[in-house]
């Protein structure tokens, strides 16, 4: 039966190299192990190699050199993956688009990892899935699309001029005061673009132009009429001058149309001055013996002289109190009154009635003449003439301009701008 392996303390063996190692002792050691230490010195049982001065410090040597290689590529890792942060973070919420931006320092960051053994583990700390780099590594991102899709591919995006375009007008200061639908019929009515108001709204969201309007949820049918100049919206609005003047903005609206037809500036509150203004309107479009309906609040300026002109014999004008007589509102003269307010009057010092007037004037003849979303692309003068508005009036200029987007981008030179 074979004895079991005995091993021996480094001091024992140098003991009997020294020969300092008791007679007892050394009886005690098999004779084959002796005869395996005969001959060795002191050296050969501390170290397996031969002795050498300077193996301590080529050792060390190539311990910080593996050591620094090591902390270098964690560093450059960590660089790689903080950059990464950074710019995502301002792109939140991370998108495919987004990733596609900063993908070189993805990618070194995936390439350093995995020679360090971190190829796993790094997924960790991105803030997207290993099968989500993978779908989104395959995509390719166009630098001359604002969406970063290539137009060959996807030839019926908007071309760079028709961007161009929209880029510009929206910050025209021409129309500062007119909402983002009225610029987009403007300019398919100029013809400079031929597409869709959700397209417009779309690319004017990636240009980062946005003219945001709040508007309270509806509770009932607005009240509407199908012809113009039969149903009548007055109301009374209040504007101080610089001077300190408190004025009285006196404002006729017609329901079909939504045009501005008497804004008549005055220092007092009555009556008379309401009536003043509607026969005013009445005469200027010949309705004196035509029948309509005119839609008030329950003011004091709409009774009184008001009403005992609309009572008398032969005017076929009838009176309906807003949220009385009716459940609806005097919402549409209302919404005049802040438009009036907030695109004309509040954007710039007004010194006194004179130049309130003149400035309600011309304003009143601009909103007339601009485009309106609620009219499909028609301005109010326009429907107040006769003009109908037609949803489906733009449809057949649309569908020619998208032909025409498709041949343009089809034929784009992109030079190879996509990043593979």
């Amino acid at each position: 039966m074979p004895s079991a392996y005995r091993s021996y303390h480094s001091d024992l063996k140098l003991q009997y190299a020294s020969n300092k190692l008791q007679s007892d002792v050394t009886n005690s050691i098999p004779r084959s192990t002796k005869q395996r230490w005969k001959g060795k010195n002191i050296q050969s049982f501390w170290t397996p190699y031969p002795p050498n001065e300077n193996r301590s410090d080529e050792t060390e040597l190539l311990r910080l050199k593996k050591e620094n290689a090591r902390l270098k590529v964690l560093v450059k890792s960590l660089f790689y993956l903080v950059s990464i942060y950074k710019e995502l973070t301002a792109l939140s919420p991370v998108k495919s688009t987004q990733v596609l931006i900063v993908r070189r320092s993805i990618e070194m960051l995936l390439r350093s990892s995995s020679e360090n053994g971190l190829g796993k583990a790094i997924w960790r700390y991105l803030p997207f899935s290993f099968k989500q780099w993978k779908a989104w590594s395959g995509q390719k991102h166009c630098l001359n699309s604002s969406r970063g899709r290539c137009r060959r591919q996807n030839p019926q995006q908007l071309s760079i001029s028709e961007q161009e375009i929209i880029r510009s007008e929206c910050v025209n200061k021409e129309y500062d005061n007119w909402p983002l639908s009225s610029i987009y019929y403007q300019l398919l009515r100029d013809r400079k673009i031929h597409c869709c108001l959700s397209t417009f709204y779309k690319y004017c969201r990636l240009l980062n132009i946005t003219k945001k309007c709040i508007r309270k949820p509806k509770k009932y049918t607005p009240f509407r009429t199908n012809e113009a100049l039969k149903v009548l919206h007055q109301d009374i609005t209040l504007f101080k001058t610089m001077n300190g003047v408190k004025h009285y903005i006196y404002v006729i609206r017609d329901n079909f149309s939504r045009a501005i037809l008497a804004c008549k500036v005055a220092t007092e509150y009555n009556s008379e001055l309401a009536r003043q203004t509607l026969e005013g309107v009445l005469q200027k479009f010949g309705l004196m013996d035509q029948e309509g309906t005119l839609v008030t609040d329950d003011g004091m300026e709409n009774k009184g002289k008001l009403e005992d002109w609309l009572n008398k014999p032969g005017l076929l004008w009838k009176k309906l109190i807003a949220q009385l007589d009716i459940i609806q509102s005097n919402s549409m003269v209302e919404a005049a009154n802040k438009i009036l307010k907030y695109r004309f009057l509040y954007t710039k010092p007004i010194a006194d009635t004179h130049e309130l007037t003149f400035i309600l004037e011309h304003a009143a003849k601009s909103y007339n003449q601009i485009p309106n979303c609620q009219l499909y692309g028609f301005t109010p003068n326009e429907v107040l003439a006769g003009a109908i508005p037609n949803k489906h009036y733009f449809r057949m200029q649309i569908e020619l301009g998208k032909n025409q987007r498709l041949i343009v981008n089809r034929n784009f030179p992109c030079k190879m701008v996509c990043q593979i």
